[in-house]
């Protein structure tokens, strides 16, 4: 312990604290400390000569852009813990919208699993063509070039009757004459002919009801559809709706001679109501349900009208803001 004493006796006190110098000693070896104490003094040796460096008017340039260099590094450094705090910030963003979309996923996957089963099915509007349809719109194609085609082909020029000279006249015969008989018979002959026509044309197909629902359909209609509705109740919206086709269509098959001012008014709505979609169908808006019933369309009337829609007595046909109840 001895020699160790004198030698920490002759080292300048600016290098070790007392302290350090006692921690060193109970913790490592007289080479430890040596090769620490040699490290020191190589450290303060550069520290003066760099400040005999900057002392000379020679290496004041190579110091001032050793600054610059460190003040750019700086900058650079503070540009980079920017951009990690909005990484950081943006890395917690994604997080929570992850959380939030497995919580919706999850949510959709409750809600599939609540549906019922007998809920109609959402077709499907593929607006891409398959290869099917693509087919099908080439034949479609096809034969109409083809019918055009055939149309400018068979474009005749129409061919007029000669006039008659006096000399084929005069060698007519004379039963090939027509007689007053003869005349009055075509004339019958083309009076039938349009009547017949006429008939077909008031014979038009005889006007669809909606059926009644059986007490089998009644009971089978979901319990979230029928609520507190009765069976009964639902027959008499039916029979009503009946009747406002009946009343609708009657007006549609007269003619318009014998109509008033106020149902010909009615027969041009009906007619500006149909669509390319209602051809050939039976159909009532709700205007007409007024007209012709008594029926209040209020929040069970529509409820009976889905209960309707789940028997398949009446579908909806929704265009230019109207809701038309078709006779299925």
């Amino acid at each position: 312990m001895f020699p160790t004493r004198v030698f920490v006796k002759f080292l300048p006190s600016f290098l070790f604290p007392l302290s350090v110098l006692i921690k060193d000693m109970a913790s490592s070896r007289l080479e430890d400390l040596a090769i620490h104490i040699d490290k020191k003094i190589a450290n303060i040796k550069k520290c003066l000569l760099f400040r005999d460096i900057g002392k000379n008017d020679s290496w004041k340039p190579v110091v001032r852009k050793m600054h610059n260099e460190v003040i750019c590094v700086h900058d650079l450094l503070h540009k980079m813990e920017k951009e990690v705090k909005e990484q950081e910030k943006l890395n917690y963003s994604l997080q929570e919208i992850r959380k939030s979309a497995k919580r919706n996923q999850k949510t959709a996957e409750r809600l599939l699993e609540l549906t019922p089963c007998h809920l109609p099915k959402i077709q499907s509007c593929n607006t891409m063509p398959t290869e099917k349809c693509k087919g099908e719109t080439e034949k479609a194609v096809e034969l109409s070039t083809k019918k055009e085609k055939k149309a400018v082909k068979e474009k005749k020029p129409i061919k007029e009757a000669a006039l008659i000279t006096k000399e084929e006249s005069e060698n007519v015969p004379v039963n090939t004459m027509p007689t007053e008989k003869c005349k009055g018979e075509t004339e019958k002959a083309v009076e039938l002919s349009t009547k017949k026509e006429k008939k077909a044309v008031k014979e038009k197909k005889p006007i669809k009801e909606a059926a009644l629902i059986t007490k089998e359909e009644f009971e089978n209609v979901p319990a979230y559809l029928k609520g507190r509705i009765k069976h009964d109740e639902i027959n008499a919206v039916v029979q009503e709706i009946n009747k406002a086709v009946l009343a609708k269509y009657k007006i549609l098959c007269q003619p318009l001679k014998s109509m008033s001012a106020p149902v010909r008014s009615l027969y041009h709505r009906f007619i500006e109501e149909e669509t390319k979609d209602t051809k050939e169908l039976f159909f009532v808006v709700e205007e007409d349900i007024k007209m012709f019933t008594q029926l209040k369309l209020d929040r069970r009337f529509y409820n009976i009208l889905c209960i309707l829609r789940h028997c398949k007595r009446v579908r909806e046909i929704r265009s230019f803001g109207l809701i038309r109840y078709v006779i299925c």
